[in-house]
């Protein structure tokens, strides 16, 4: 079997798991009752959308009946592209969650499948990609949003087929043909949805970056062409003039923007619902430990090899610049970034086992050891409240338990000339791995981090 053959059945199988893993049981979960703070909206077969899926799928419908004056307008500023598929499903499939689901599952299976060829690109290690592209199926936020009639699913697709080819330009003697391609691509991501000016913002910086922007005017054109046909469709179907497009779009801004509690960076370290609502147990609150494994993996990347994640920050950096200045921030947002921080996590697993002491002391002491003791917490009181009465000798002997056989295997490698390197390599392997394998059992087995979802009140 040659290399070429093996890669394409390496996609078929990475994108049949992803589809699968997107698509089963796509109607009913996740479920969101009317409560806060899940928010759900429907009735009939639409029961147990989340609110704002609910109205995309009212805005889908709507533009699907008429598109040149939808009886129902989304926000001013909100381009149709994705709400065009969901209405299109919705004709094939009948009004149900499963139909105004499927275009976000299908958009982000094939975003996995792109985050493995990008990966691929990058770190020139099949086996790397394979983790990277393994580690945002099974990551939870990714897992739950991916399967949610939001818009961002299909900005992140053309978002990552915009960076692919980009990489594919730099691999290829410079063909501005592919520029062109990745400015087509970073519009039809403006098109899903407004916030999906990350990628118009990515695609000028790393023109920029790589100093090739210049001579690549003609595709950047190209780009601005696309994304400014919108504004153009808006003021025609809305019967609104210029002046009274920006008035709208100013005040809708500003709806968003007061009393906005929480800013991205909140969502970007806790576990965090699609309403905004940040999960509590009592006075603690639970740590979103999918996105920040991810964090320690990009930072070791970059500590040792820069260059490798130069591209994967920029991304980053233009969706936290861009969303300074959102009128209202979601949690779902982050979907955008899912892909980015899954990307360098393949090829840190790679590198991690090798890791120096004083790293994995960290590992150990702000991933590792909170984590056991969230679960603990959980495991002694199944309500999640973290009132340590009687419980509390319990909570600390399984605490004991859990957490010193890692450090007793851990710090005697502080002891550089007495241990053997490989004896290093296997304690940082196995503290990584039971680490990754309790965040598995705790996020999809046991209802230890998301009980949200996997136990919601009926």
């Amino acid at each position: 079997m040659n290399a070429e053959t093996k890669n394409y059945i390496i996609i078929l199988v990475i994108f049949s798991f992803a589809f699968f893993s997107r698509l089963y049981r796509l109607g009913d979960f996740p479920y969101f009752i009317p409560d806060y703070p899940w928010v759900g909206e429907g009735s009939g077969e639409l029961k147990g959308l989340y609110t704002d899926e609910y109205w995309n799928y009212l805005y889908a419908t709507d533009l699907i009946s008429n598109p040149l004056n939808p009886p129902i307008k989304s926000a001013i500023y909100q381009p149709w592209l994705q709400l065009l598929t969901i209405g299109a499903s919705v004709l094939v499939f009948g009004s149900n969650s499963f139909a105004v689901r499927l275009p976000s599952a299908i958009f982000s299976a094939i975003s996995v499948v792109l985050v493995y060829l990008i990966c691929v690109k990058k770190f020139r290690s099949r086996f790397a990609a394979c983790l990277s592209a393994l580690y945002l199926i099974v990551m939870t936020p990714a897992f739950i949003l991916n399967r949610m009639a939001f818009l961002e699913n299909g900005a992140v697709l053309f978002f990552l087929a915009s960076y692919y080819s980009l990489l594919v330009y730099n691999s290829e003697q410079k063909r501005e043909r592919w520029v062109v391609v990745s400015a087509i691509f970073a519009g039809l991501s403006v098109l899903c949805k407004i916030n999906g000016l990350t990628t118009l913002l990515f695609f000028f910086f790393y023109l920029m970056y790589s100093k090739n922007f210049i001579r690549n005017l003609r595709s950047i054109m190209v780009v601005l062409t696309i994304v400014s046909a919108f504004p153009i469709i808006i003021l025609v179907s809305y019967n609104l003039g210029p002046i009274e497009l920006m008035n709208n779009f100013l005040k809708q801004w500003e709806v968003g923007i007061i009393g906005r509690e929480f800013q991205i960076w909140h969502f970007m370290l806790f576990n965090t619902m699609p309403s905004g609502y940040i999960t509590w147990w009592g006075d603690y609150l639970r740590l979103e430990y999918w996105y920040i494994f991810a964090y320690f993996a990009l930072a070791y990347v970059t500590a040792k090899e820069h260059e490798k994640t130069q591209d994967v920050i920029l991304a980053i950096t233009a969706f936290l610049i861009l969303h300074l200045f959102a009128g209202s921030i979601g949690a779902y947002y982050l979907i955008i970034i899912h892909p980015f921080l899954a990307i360098s996590v393949g090829y840190a697993l790679t590198k991690l086992n090798q890791m120096p002491t004083p790293t994995a002391m960290f590992f150990y002491i702000f991933l590792y050891a909170p984590a056991i003791l969230t679960a603990d917490i959980y495991l002694v009181d199944k309500v999640g409240n973290p009132i340590l009465t009687n419980d509390q000798y319990a909570i600390a002997l399984k605490t004991i338990t859990l957490l010193l056989p890692p450090l007793l295997i851990l710090a005697p490698t502080m002891f550089k000339n007495r241990f053997p390197k490989k004896s290093k390599v296997v304690a940082t392997t196995i503290i990584i791995a039971v680490f990754l394998i309790f965040l598995f059992i705790g996020s999809y087995i046991i209802p230890i981090f998301y009980p949200h979802y996997l136990q919601p009140p009926t």
